[in-house]
């Protein structure tokens, strides 16, 4: 249904403009080609391998060696013509376009430096394009001084610095919520030169607080160095991009000729070197080597915790066929270690307890775009890529199992044996073995229709997605003193996830008199797991429109939905393990045990994607003084997203033996099996994966550019957000009877859906102020970053019991659900299964209080100077003002300090060649 309502849409979108392109194309102005020739606006030599585009058609041409680029056939009228170059600033402006008559222009570019009249050191808010965006540049990133993809977070609207740099806690890219939302963060997609980064076969989940199985991309991993620009998409993203549900990361890295550059960061608890350099290899293109080291400690006194990032990175690219096919080849390595143990100083026992993780990757891509200049092919592009990665987990931990004479529970079929017993304490060791491989193709054909006044872009594309993990999985080094019972079950039995998907886009402008209205609509259909049983699918219609009624104001509206697939994690769960003790007894100060295991498949066949539905409104305002007003409602809701049903139940029996009903020959327990002591029921809940989770996040972004003073080269932004998260689960709730007073239980309490529900608020701002000064090369930044308001609070309805799970009495290994009438719960000696009902009746008083706290400030200072041509610094102080306050929320007396170790600097030294 959903591949028969892409191809109609698709139809749809078509041919309209192409009839009307028959239609109006006699009569319409030819063609005529338009060279671009581009030069440097120091010395005035060409500039090969300068990128030229030109809007709205989506035409673009690569530069050759006498920096000229051409267009074989463009349209009359206006366009914007942007270039772009490594280590330049790029050049935009409006020009006209002449029928039938070849055109040129000539453009000088400007090497990039704080030397410039204008720099950008913040993250810039989307100024042409529909989808809501922040841009940020490489000087933005500079000064920043971020070592890792987790430090940029805090240029976005809403966000803030709340804690200094670190590598030593994982990193997440979440979207427009306040909640530490492992379903945001897996659904949001981080794109590196056109291909997605997967967490997809990520199955480390026992890998403890390394792990981010079920989450997404961990950020420490991506240095951003060799990062060229960043745009993040926080609201509706073009249909180009799928398998996300959340927000986009589209990262462009160096490509292109550049001076060598080495770099030195220390700041509290990490140190980095980094060193880069751009070859022009002639004829051959340009081949671009990045190296990075990075080492961090959670306290710079211990070794208890350490982290340590190893990146390669080797980029070619060259220009074919007069600079009408552009390829790019990339070739990435990546070692990462991160470790958690005792420090040297501590005891020798305590010294051999350690958790430490492993990875060592490798990425290959290959990227390229075709002009063929044809009527339906105006631009091909394909993106090829592979990543394998070896992650590996390991594990030395002391153990006391709480109870004495615990028993090992190692059985991996339906089966009935005698169990280890496990010693008092011990040490366990063990670890995950996880290989994950991915392999991405994608396909595109960009083409426009009609002309100006009324013009189609339109793209369409497909792409295959496959995803799996080759490794070894859980594994018990001695199974009898096990770091953990869990059942071991290599990777390699689990079937890749494999997903094919369409997408088809029209971006039309229509002026309407003087007034115009721009409009993106597309439409992306994707297939997972074709021909299985556990196969699904989703359709994600898309559009983004902006109505201009006069120059400098944009009212802009947005719906859209984005769907993330299960991954391997929730597509194919591990087996659910019930083990029954049929007999636990002590002859001769020998204990025994003997289990029953039962295995249960969790596979959930109806296993829907999680889909986010998407809803924007606003409106940006441009003075003619440059000042810039950019503000956006949301509201994003997510209905099925990922987590764990728990409304599945079983009751199956199993045989038991009296202690006098066994005795012991040859060491090992002998009893009568036809003749067991007694024969129980056990209440057993199956736990699967499926779609439970429910989230709704709505507020208000803003991002204004107030302006600079002239004189001084003073420069003033403002952002922030006001945000309202609320998390809850589609699961009732579960509870033993009050009043019960035996441990297997044979009847449970049901208490409704979303008993217990999570809202979030806040309101934040941040004002950047910039001072530049280019005669000296100087740059210096203030954030003052606030939050006016913050609350918390956890709904809990009245628990009024709504109903009973018991043990069917006529369908053995069956239960049973019994709703609760309403004269029950008015009845004060109403009974069930030998319970009170009115027991079971409660409500929670101080959790439903709302927390609030009060308004909290800090002050961040940045510094960057570029000394002469070739060496530079920068300097940060986060808390300036060592703004640490003692607080106490609105419902604790308590104080609390806050702002709490984030007084920290860093100092970074630069060197080119």
């Amino acid at each position: 249904m959903g591949f028969r309502l892409f191809v109609i849409w698709l139809g749809t979108l078509c041919l309209p403009p192409m009839v009307g392109a028959a239609f109006t194309g006699a009569a319409s102005p030819r063609s005529a080609p338009f060279r671009v020739r581009v030069i440097s606006a120091k010395d005035g030599k060409p500039l090969q391998a300068a990128v030229t585009t030109l809007a709205p058609y989506g035409l673009w041409a690569v530069a050759g060696t006498d920096g000229e680029a051409l267009f074989a056939d463009v349209p009359p009228g206006k366009a914007e013509l942007s270039v772009s170059l490594l280590g330049y600033e790029t050049v935009s402006l409006t020009v006209e376009l002449k029928a039938e008559t070849e055109d040129s222009v000539r453009i000088a570019m400007m090497p990039s430096s704080f030397a410039m009249k204008e720099v950008v050191v913040v993250a810039e808010n989307n100024k042409s394009g529909l989808s809501t965006s922040s841009s940020i540049g490489r000087q933005a990133l500079d000064h920043l001084q971020a070592t890792s993809l987790k430090d940029v977070l805090q240029l976005l609207p809403g966000n803030f610095l709340g804690s200094n740099p670190s590598l030593i806690s994982t990193g997440q890219f979440r979207n427009r919520t306040l909640e530490a939302d492992n379903n945001n963060a897996f659904g949001g997609s981080i794109v590196v030169d056109g291909i997605p980064l997967s967490n997809n076969a990520n199955l480390n989940v026992e890998a403890g607080a390394f792990s981010t199985a079920g989450k997404g991309i961990d950020l420490r991993g991506i240095g951003t160095d060799n990062i060229e620009s960043i745009e993040v998409i926080r609201g509706i993203a073009s249909a180009r991009y799928g398998d996300m549900s959340s927000g986009t990361m589209l990262i462009k890295s160096k490509v292109g000729r550049a001076p060598g550059r080495v770099l030195a960061r220390i700041m509290p608890g990490i140190q980095q070197l980094y060193a880069d350099k751009g070859f022009d290899l002639g004829r051959a293109g340009t081949l671009n080597l990045s190296a990075d080291y990075a080492h961090g400690k959670s306290d710079p006194r211990y070794a208890t915790d350490t982290y340590n990032r190893g990146l390669l990175s080797l980029i070619h690219s060259k220009n074919l066929a007069d600079g009408r096919w552009a390829v790019t080849t990339r070739l990435g390595l990546k070692l990462i270690r991160d470790w958690s143990g005792a420090d040297p100083g501590e005891p020798e026992l305590v010294r051999g307890m350690y958790a430490q993780s492993r990875q060592y990757g490798i990425t290959f891509s290959h990227s390229g775009r075709f002009g063929a200049d044809r009527l339906l092919m105006r631009s091909l592009h394909y993106d090829i890529g592979f990543s394998y990665s070896r992650d590996d987990d390991y594990q030395v931990k002391m153990l006391a199992p709480a109870a004495h004479n615990a028993p090992v529970f190692n059985a991996t079929g339906n089966s009935t044996q005698q169990a280890a017993i496990l010693p008092s304490q011990y040490v366990g060791r063990g670890g995950t073995d996880g290989r994950p491989i991915s392999f991405y193709v994608q396909l595109g054909d960009d083409f426009y229709l009609g002309q100006e006044g009324f013009l189609h872009r339109i793209a369409i594309g497909a792409e295959l997605r496959s995803e799996g993990n080759l490794g070894r999985g859980f594994y018990n080094e001695n199974p009898n003193l096990p770091l953990a019972q869990l059942r071991s079950r290599s990777f390699r039995d689990i079937p890749f996830l494999t997903q094919f998907s369409l997408y088809g886009e029209d971006q039309f402008d229509l002026k309407i008199g003087k007034t115009q209205l721009k409009v993106q609509a597309g439409l992306r259909w994707t297939l997972a797991q074709p021909g299985r049983t556990e196969s699904l699918s989703s359709v994600m219609p898309r559009i983004n429109a902006a109505y201009l009624p006069t120059r400098g104001l944009r009212f802009r509206f947005g719906y859209g939905i984005s769907a993330k697939m299960p991954g391997l994690l929730y597509l194919y769960p591990d087996p659910g393990y019930l083990d029954m003790q049929n007999i636990s007894a002590t002859i001769d100060g020998t204990p025994y045990v003997v289990y029953t295991t039962r295995v249960y498949d969790l596979t959930n066949e109806q296993l829907k994607p999680m889909k986010n539905r998407k809803f924007e409104a606003g409106a940006d305002v441009t003075l003619h003084n440059g000042m810039r007003f950019s503000v956006t409602a949301f509201h994003e809701r997510v209905n099925d997203g990922f987590g764990t049903l728990t409304d599945e139940w079983i009751a199956p029996t199993v045989a038991r033996w009296a202690s006098s009903a066994v005795s012991v020959e040859d060491g090992k327990l002998a009893y009568d099996p036809q003749n067991p002591t007694s024969i129980d029921t056990v209440l057993h809940r199956i736990d699967r994966p499926g779609n439970c989770r429910r989230s709704v996040s709505r507020g208000i972004e803003y991002d204004f550019e107030l302006g600079r003073i002239e004189a001084t080269g003073t420069s003033f932004y403002l952002n922030g957000s006001y945000i309202v998260t609320r998390n809850n689960s589609s699961n009732k709730i579960y509870n033993t009877p009050v009043g019960s007073t035996t441990i297997e239980q044979k009847t449970m309490v049901v208490y409704p859906e979303g008993s217990s529900t999570s809202v979030d608020r806040r309101y934040s701002t941040a004002l950047r102020i910039v001072q530049h000064i280019p005669s000296i090369r100087f740059v210096v930044s203030a954030t003052v970053q606030a939050i006016f308001y913050e609350y918390n609070r956890t709904i809990n309805i009245p628990e009024i019991p709504v109903g009973y799970v018991t043990v069917d009495r006529n369908h053995p290994g069956a239960t049973v659900y019994v709703p609760f009438t309403a004269a029950q719960l008015a009845d004060p000696e109403a009974r069930f299964e030998g319970f009170m009902v009115k027991d079971q009746i409660y409500k929670s008083q101080i959790s439903n209080l709302p927390e609030t706290w009060p308004p909290l400030w800090s002050v961040n200072l940045r510094v960057t100077k570029e000394v002469g041509n070739g060496l530079g610094f920068s300097f940060y102080v986060n808390n300036v003002f060592f703004k640490q306050p003692w607080h106490k929320s609105s419902i604790s007396t308590t104080l609390v300090e806050r702002n709490s170790n984030l007084f920290s600097y860093g100092f970074e030294i630069n060197a080119s060649f």
